[in-house]
């Protein structure tokens, strides 16, 4: 047993000098190839984000966002660990990798409702506030879209925020934010349909 927390701890040394050893693309993707090959070694990447100092907690979440983009599927299992992650840090670098790893990822019905609920809050709060940087305002409405198509019922309050904030939005903000104004109200109006006619919302559905 003592053993195996020695050898966790030298793995996750290893995984900080590298790391913190050269911020390049080619750098992260060789790390990437080095977590692909052993899984024991993401759990770890989760450790330094959540424990580690400023520099390596960025590094270790944009590593993630490099990972997704190879392979997806290898951070499926880690869906809770990133909103909990995200929701927990206090760097918009970190928040700004997280998020769109989960904005691409697989949100669902059947993901814990209180920490859906509090990722719902923590991401309207960053879309609103412009002390946030604009990716990841934008990241944020991005992941706000995906939970409406969960709980349908929070679309309106979302829509009505991105109403007030393209008044004075940036170009790539108002875009984004237009784009998603535009799929919440199509949806919205799918779900109306679907209640005229007897049916239940996805969340519902799950529900039965």
């Amino acid at each position: 047993m003592k053993e195996a927390g020695e050898a966790r701890e030298q793995a996750k040394s290893e995984l900080l000098v590298l790391l913190n050893k050269h911020p390049s693309k080619a750098h992260m993707k060789m790390i990437c190839g080095l977590l692909m090959k052993d899984e024991r070694l993401l759990p770890l990447i989760f450790e330094i984000i959540n424990q580690g100092d400023a520099q390596s907690a960025m590094r270790a979440a944009w590593l993630l966002s490099n990972l997704y983009d190879l392979e997806s599927e290898a951070l499926l299992p880690y869906q809770q660990q990133m909103i909990q992650a995200v929701l927990a840090t206090e760097s918009d670098s970190v928040r700004r990798s997280l998020l769109r790893i989960i904005e691409s990822g697989k949100l669902s019905d059947e993901d814990d409702d209180e920490q859906l609920g509090k990722l719902f809050d923590a991401c309207l709060r960053w879309m609103v506030s412009e002390s946030h940087a604009i990716a990841v305002r934008c990241n944020a409405m991005q992941v706000l879209y995906r939970i409406c198509l969960i709980e349908p019922e929070l679309a309106p309050e979302v829509i009505l925020n991105i109403e007030t904030l393209l008044a004075h939005g940036s170009a790539g903000f108002k875009s984004r934010g237009s784009k998603i104004m535009a799929a919440l109200r199509k949806s919205d109006q799918a779900n109306r349909r679907k209640e005229q006619a007897g049916e239940c919302s996805p969340k519902q559905n799950h529900q039965k």
